[in-house]
């Protein structure tokens, strides 16, 4: 009855507000209770991402999902010292989420768990891309007035291409989910100002078609035009999206309703 009590306390949620673009932010995770040595801790997203695994002293970079790799850590001997607080470097909005803190034992059985809720507030700005179900092969993503031999980001036989992207993206953009689960294009453009605005395109090339150019050309699967008005509306179409880069609760709120 006591070890039920003390697990419903680590059960409780906590909250962590942090500005996009901050150095770090620190996801707190405290045991009360004594913890084997050979216990695994396992941080994970809402959807069931692992984001940090730990077992049996070393880090295992091997389980962790894409997106986390080389931007988090725990602290040393965090069973021995019971601090198993995860630290996430470099976070923005796209990072937004309620993370799980699971400490199992050998045999598999849940000694803690704990929910930590992170707000991201900042100018992680995802561009939005609707899903496909086809294999995916290739996706672009350009800016209708920059120079059409140059795009904004490419990914080809699941690695970034880098060769013809546009000097003012570099090091700025990156897939939603690298690993393009259910077709989710969707890309994050981080440090928005008004120089990016402007028209932005998502193509994509599936299984079985010949892609031997730069750029991709075939028909568009989303068009997204990202502007600094104070206005958000969608023409009732449904492939063109009008987003103000001004206001995060908007772009908030496209977000919820297409992913």
């Amino acid at each position: 009855m006591m070890m039920m009590m003390m697990m419903m306390v680590l059960l409780l949620g906590y909250t962590v507000k942090v500005d996009a673009g901050a150095e770090s932010v620190l996801l707190p995770c405290k045991s009360r209770v004594r913890l084997p040595e050979d216990a695994k801790v396992d941080w994970r997203t809402s959807t069931n991402r692992k984001v940090h695994v730990y077992l049996q002293g070393c880090d295992r970079s091997e389980e962790q999902h894409q997106a986390y790799r080389d931007r988090t850590r725990i602290n040393q001997d965090p069973l021995k010292t019971r601090d198993l607080s995860l630290t996430l470097q470099r976070p923005l909005d796209v990072d937004r989420d309620t993370y799980t803190c699971i400490v199992c034992s050998r045999e598999g059985h849940i000694l803690l768990k704990k929910d930590v809720k992170l707000r991201v507030r900042g100018t992680g700005t995802p561009l939005l891309c609707v899903l496909v179900s086809e294999k995916i092969d290739a996706v672009e993503w350009i800016r209708t007035d920059l120079d059409p031999d140059t795009y904004i980001f490419l990914m080809r036989d699941d690695f970034p291409d880098p060769t013809k992207q546009h000097e003012d993206y570099k090091n700025r953009v990156e897939l939603r989910d690298p690993d393009l689960k259910d077709g989710n294009l969707s890309l994050v453009l981080r440090n928005v100002s008004s120089k990016d605005v402007g028209t932005y395109v998502c193509r994509m090339k599936t299984s079985g078609g010949r892609q031997k150019r730069a750029t991709i050309k075939s028909q568009p699967i989303s068009i997204i035009h990202l502007r600094s008005t104070m206005f958000l509306f969608d023409r009732n179409d449904s492939d063109h999206f009008y987003i103000n880069i001004d206001e995060q609760t908007l772009l908030q709120c496209l977000k919820n309703i297409f992913t």
